[in-house]
């Protein structure tokens, strides 16, 4: 496995802008809340672990790269729906941190998977 070094930092930032969008774009009556922090520091690492598998990770296969490329695009687009989901229509914390934690271990048990099969 190979770390493109420009690219991750491409992806750190497009990671650090999302998740300032989601601190920016908060109902101002919430704002400093405790979903509020959850939903700005949960979107930071769940953007950086699946855009930089996305965009900066090379793996010894080319298919194992494609394959493990296309579920991250896909988990970030699922992740990203259910993040603006709970920010705009709920304020259960715990409904937040069980749902996005679950969809993220997935995601990491799948990448895990298809780098060890060495498809």
């Amino acid at each position: 496995m190979k770390i493109n070094f420009v690219r991750f930092i491409i992806g750190f930032a497009l990671s650090i802008l999302i998740s300032y969008g989601f601190y920016a774009f908060w109902n101002v009556t919430t704002k400093g809340s405790d979903m509020h922090f959850a939903v700005v520091v949960s979107s930071f690492v769940y953007s950086l672990f699946c855009i930089s598998n996305t965009l900066s990770m090379v793996y010894n296969s080319k298919r194992t790269t494609i394959l493990i490329r296309t579920v991250s695009a896909i988990f970030f687009a699922v992740g990203l729906g259910v993040l603006i989901l709970f920010s705009i229509y709920s304020s259960n914390l715990p409904a937040f941190i069980i749902s996005i934690g679950v969809l993220f271990l997935i995601y990491l048990l799948i990448v895990y998977s298809l780098k060890k099969s060495n498809q």
